[in-house]
């Protein structure tokens, strides 16, 4: 045990080593391309299931303040301060016969996230079909349009299916109770299918990003080849999946929680980069 633990220390110095030169140090580079061997998959593949993990860890925290704001109304980050926000913002109205109807039926409504942002829009007179919120409520569906404007493509469901055929009147109390079944029934069937998800997750974020880092191999690979000095692919790939270390490691929590800004994630991407353009250079004035 004692040696488990000392080989998982020894594997997170490592690791942390690394990615601080990454940030850091031109040198860091010139031994990435002089002594390290292979394409630096291994390396990359440890940061994507290390960024996985901070996810997992920052999701977790988030269902758990989810729930807290559900069962005791406690308000503890942007999301439920959000969920708070839009839902004080939904109209009463009446559930009968399979459809929603209220004293504005003939208006559409939408409803703004803490920003101002438009985030739903209840249409039960089915006004128009060009709204472009992520959330649309009918008289009779629910839609959900994370990426497009155009209901043949998107994801529909039917109200009789989440209400039943009894009459109910919604009100914010009622709403709220029905997201927070929905919720637990999301977050038991999380915990159920946790290592297949893990799973798919690891293989979805690292064939992202290695798509992602593609076209910048590509591209230091011509221009390094053309315009600096003669440099094998190998090298090329291997030094910029070194120099993504960070951006990779962080990019699941900033895509999905955004705990810094795209401004600073941009940064983070572009340094090591040039500190690995920078050591190019200073290889090629030896060289000449």
């Amino acid at each position: 045990m004692k040696i488990f633990k000392s080989n998982i220390l020894r594997f997170f110095i490592k690791i942390f080593k690394i990615l601080f030169f990454s940030i850091s140090s031109m040198d860091f580079y010139k031994n990435v391309i002089k002594n390290y061997k292979g394409y630096g998959v291994k390396y990359f593949l440890n940061i994507v299931f290390l960024g996985e993990i901070i996810f997992l860890i920052f999701f977790i925290i988030y269902c758990s303040q989810i729930e807290g704001y559900f069962s005791k109304g406690k308000i503890s980050n942007l999301l439920t301060k959000n969920i708070e926000y839009i839902i004080s913002q939904i109209p009463e109205m009446k559930y009968s016969d399979g459809k929603l109807s209220n004293k504005k039926q003939q208006d559409f409504i939408y409803l703004y996230d803490i920003s101002k942002k438009p985030i739903i829009t209840i249409d039960i007179g089915e006004q128009s079909h060009n709204h472009s919120t992520p959330v649309i409520l009918s008289s009779e569906y629910i839609y959900l349009q994370p990426f497009s404007k155009h209901f043949d493509k998107v994801a529909k469901y039917k109200i009789l299916d989440l209400l039943g055929k009894e009459e109910k009147i919604l009100t914010q109390d009622f709403i709220l109770a029905i997201l927070y079944k929905i919720f637990l029934q999301f977050q038991d069937s999380f915990t159920k299918n946790l290592i297949l998800i893990s799973l798919l997750l690891f293989i979805l974020l690292s064939v992202n990003l290695i798509i992602y880092q593609l076209e910048i191999i590509l591209l230091i690979y011509i221009i390094t080849n053309l315009l600096l000095f003669k440099i094998s692919f190998k090298d090329i790939f291997r030094t910029v999946l070194f120099a993504s270390g960070i951006f990779s490691l962080f990019y699941p929590v900033v895509f999905f929680f955004g705990i810094i800004s795209i401004k600073h994630l941009f940064l983070i991407k572009i340094l090591p980069y040039f500190l690995m353009t920078y050591s190019f250079l200073k290889m090629k004035n030896k060289k000449l």
